[in-house]
């Protein structure tokens, strides 16, 4: 991850139902699920990225055929459907395709996002 992303992770696992590890700065999350045990039983792969979120604007996401950060104006993506979130008073926009979400937050007066979040549900 630190290679990838050029940043000081920390990282945190365990088991519940199956191995999972999570990675974490200031600016960016990843939790990775379903991890399996190779025969040996010394090391765990297979892991499923189930979630990942963007905090702040040092990372983008490129998604219908723009680059987004938190801090942008929704404006950004034009014209899309947005719904209340009541359990953070914050609106958002959420794209959904098969067991994938990506769900975008932000601010119901300023227009400005306020987390990227992609979710995986297995």
């Amino acid at each position: 991850m630190r290679n990838l992303f050029v940043d000081n992770f920390t990282m945190d696992s365990g088991y519940e139902l199956d191995y999972w590890v999570q990675f974490e700065t200031a600016s960016i999350y990843f939790l990775f699920q379903d991890g399996i045990v190779d025969p040996s039983g010394n090391n765990i792969s297979s892991y499923q990225l189930t979630n990942l979120k963007l905090i702040d604007n040092t990372k983008s996401l490129f998604i219908n055929g723009v680059n987004i950060r938190v801090g942008d104006n929704i404006s950004i993506l034009g014209a899309v459907n947005s719904m209340n979130d009541p359990s953070t008073r914050q609106k958002k926009v959420v794209f959904r395709i098969g067991s994938e979400v990506i769900r975008i937050r932000f601010n119901r007066n300023t227009s400005v996002i306020t987390l990227i979040e992609y979710e995986y549900f297995n």
